[in-house]
């Protein structure tokens, strides 16, 4: 009968076979401590294979069949409902014993490691067919005695598969839909972007200059002099920003005595000038003022035809490039934007709203096939909007993190007005400081505080403002309107923030996910007789400048940028920190929750350099004990199929999930190399026979 008496609470030794068995490749990684210092990368959990369905556990007499469960539900991505069926041998010669399972368990999520930390568990209805209710609860604590007892992680992984997206309400944003500068190429081409106007800043007493508003090593020899661009180990040379440029046949004397010290070391690497680099045949040099996106082909387009569609991929380029035949038509993939134009070298329209059904058609075995999470409409971008939705949360201790909180001015804070709001936000720190009436707020590492003066002191803020959360697409503080308070007790609070606040953004209308909104916002700079370099820093979420492109297998957009310069692209392209004096040319930050830097990095509010190649997720920026609460995390995987959402996760013996039923018995029901056991909404439990369910 089933055991529906008060909704028993377990202890969390229940949930680890949960865990266990959640998804068809559960997995079962080694665990890793929450982040401790911003200093140290993150580690990565080891993947250990899929130990396959069902998983025993046995304490020498009684044993316990685990079979794999399925997610019902995952309530404002908190509370989550599920179901599993056991197979329980009391003891050895007696009667197998069908168990069906559903519980609930509070959950926090972990989207930097792709992970869902499970507690307070709750057996909701514990059924055993033919059983009264005293042997039933009997059973019932049998079961629990043998789970494992040290799990304490879901991959997010396995549970996004089972849930119907089409209930999940996503945050659309007005995405500003005006195609960058696109210039296309054939030939060898790099693409210098500056943040606006050229600032020219001195390097030490020398004529010498160095423009530092970009992320490329850009000089200039004085007021009249040539400019002199480092592409690589290539020197290239131009009387003038717009060209022509050419393979330089010597470089002036200065660049012999830079500065000691971090800024320059990968310019001294160039230097002095190579005996081949005058005959070296110099690349197409496009300048652009804002961000951008180049199309380099080798050659004139070649084409390949898409197998069940009217489109072809353009297969001498590393973009993301299509043709469509019947319109004959270009369709070009950036930032999760799709642009078109009959001409390359053409003018380019917004185009994600009215793509061909064709795109719709690309095959999941295709090697682009990753563009469907930008196409409207299909499982791939659905699942893209659900993952952007899906909030990461920390517990932040109130003394620790008030104790780091800080925001640096150039002199004198100064307020501007937030357009479309009563809201002001502080213009000459790279901090988002926002005054509210009497109040300052500052949101900072995805943790907000709230401070009498816009110095502080600063405290862990209780509640946010609403009119916060009004602050528009247009303005450059609006992706701190994906940071929000849930919890607050007398020594921490929790927060919670979603990819918005690390660029990524639902555009209203398409219903796909984008990185960025599209919007250009202008750099802030200052040039001080207090400060040896013009102050200077760039917004760090550009939606253009680095080929960026959503990748299914992390819900992250990469750069896939090759010609875009050094440093990583045009993210964060340069800073200069009043607070410590020190200017750098690096650090590219690309992805929600995941800053991906290349080559040497840069941390503008600690003046902190780094090197090598690392992700850091927000609250990574904070220092051992902030984040008082993260669980322990460990590594999973998600598959896409042709079916989309329903394809859902393949293991490694071959199983796959699908959809089985209707109504309110519809379920996830996984097909595996073996028979399994899986329990219905209605609380039957089916067996596979030869694929075939009864």
């Amino acid at each position: 009968m089933n055991c529906n008496h008060d909704v028993l609470r377990r202890t969390v030794n229940f949930w680890l076979a949960l865990l266990l068995a959640l998804g068809p490749g559960g997995p079962v990684a080694a665990q890793q401590k929450a982040p401790a210092a911003a200093a140290k990368p993150a580690a990565v959990s080891p993947v250990i294979k899929d130990p396959g369905w069902p998983r025993v556990y046995t304490n020498g007499t009684a044993t316990l069949a685990v079979h794999q469960p399925q997610v019902d539900d995952w309530k404002d991505f908190k509370l989550l409902e599920a179901r599993m069926a056991m197979e329980l041998l009391p003891a050895k010669g007696a009667k197998k014993l069908l168990a069906a399972v559903h519980w609930e368990a509070q959950t926090d999520t972990n989207i930097d490691n792709r992970q869902v930390a499970i507690g307070d568990v709750k057996i909701t209805r514990f059924s055993v067919p033919g059983l009264d209710e005293a042997k039933t609860k009997e059973m019932q604590a049998l079961a629990v005695s043998l789970l494992p007892k040290k799990r304490d992680t879901i991959a997010l992984d396995r549970i996004l598969p089972y849930l119907d997206k089409s209930r999940v309400t996503a945050r659309q944003v007005k995405i500003s839909t005006e195609a960058p500068p696109i210039m296309v190429s054939t030939r060898p081409a790099i693409l210098v972007m500056i943040d606006g106007q050229p600032i020219l800043g001195p390097i030490g007493e020398s004529k010498l200059t160095f423009v530092v508003n970009t992320n490329w090593d850009l000089f200039k020899v004085g007021k009249d002099g040539d400019f002199y661009l480092l592409n690589g180990l290539h020197w290239l040379t131009a009387e003038a920003l717009e060209g022509p440029w050419k393979s330089a046949s010597k470089l002036p004397k200065e660049l012999n005595s830079l500065p000691a010290g971090e800024n320059w070391n990968d310019t001294r690497k160039a230097l002095p000038l190579s005996k081949e680099n005058k005959s070296k045949p110099a690349p197409w040099v496009y300048v652009s003022l804002k961000p951008a996106e180049l199309v380099l082909l080798e050659g004139e387009a070649r084409f390949a035809p898409i197998q069940g569609t009217a489109l072809s991929e353009v297969t001498n380029t590393k973009s993301l490039l299509f043709y469509h035949n019947p319109s004959k038509t270009y369709y070009f993939l950036t930032s999760g934007r799709w642009f078109r134009s009959q001409q390359l070298r053409g003018t380019w329209d917004f185009a994600s709203d009215s793509l061909p059904e064709d795109f719709r058609k690309i095959p999941a075995s295709h090697p682009k096939s990753h563009v469907l999470a930008s196409v409207p409409g299909t499982g791939e971008a659905a699942d893209a909007v659900l993952l952007a939705s899906v909030p990461q949360v920390a517990v932040i201790n109130r003394k620790q993190a008030a104790g780091e909180a800080k925001a640096v001015y150039v002199g004198a804070p100064e307020f501007k007005p937030i357009e479309g709001t009563t809201l002001q936000y502080a213009a000459n720190t790279p901090a988002d400081v926002i005054k509210v009436q009497d109040k300052f707020y500052l949101c900072q590492e995805g943790v907000w505080f709230v401070g009498s003066t816009a110095n502080g002191p600063w405290e862990v803020a209780d509640t946010i403002p609403q009119e916060i959360y009004t602050i528009p697409p247009e303005s450059s503080k609006h992706h701190t309107t994906y940071v929000y308070v849930t919890n607050s007790g007398s020594e921490t609070v929790t927060t919670a923030q979603t990819a918005g606040y690390a660029g990524m953004a639902i555009g209203v209308g398409i219903g796909v996910a984008v990185w960025g909104t599209g919007y250009y916002y202008p750099p802030y700079y200052y040039w001080g007789p207090m400060y040896p370099y013009p102050v200077y820093w760039g917004y760090p979420y550009y939606s253009y400048g680095a080929a960026a492109w959503y990748n299914p297998a992390t819900g992250f957009y990469g750069r896939g940028a090759v010609a875009y310069g050094p440093y990583g692209g045009y993210g964060r392209a340069a800073a200069y920190n009043p607070a410590t004096g020190t200017y750098a040319r690096r650090a590219a930050a690309y992805g929600p929750y995941q800053a991906g830097m290349a080559a040497s990095f840069y941390n503008p509010r600690t003046g902190a350099w780094g090197g090598g190649y690392r992700y850091a997720n927000p609250y990574q920026g904070w220092g051992q004990g902030v984040v008082a609460k993260g669980g322990k995390w460990a590594k999973g995987g998600y598959y896409y199929d042709d079916r989309g959402a329903i394809g859902g996760i393949r293991t490694s013996e071959g199983g796959r999930l699908v959809a089985a039923g209707d109504g309110e018995n519809r379920a996830m029901i996984g097909r595996t190399s073996d028979g399994d056991l899986y329990v219905g909404k209605n609380g039957e439990i089916y067996k596979r026979a030869e694929w075939e369910w009864s």
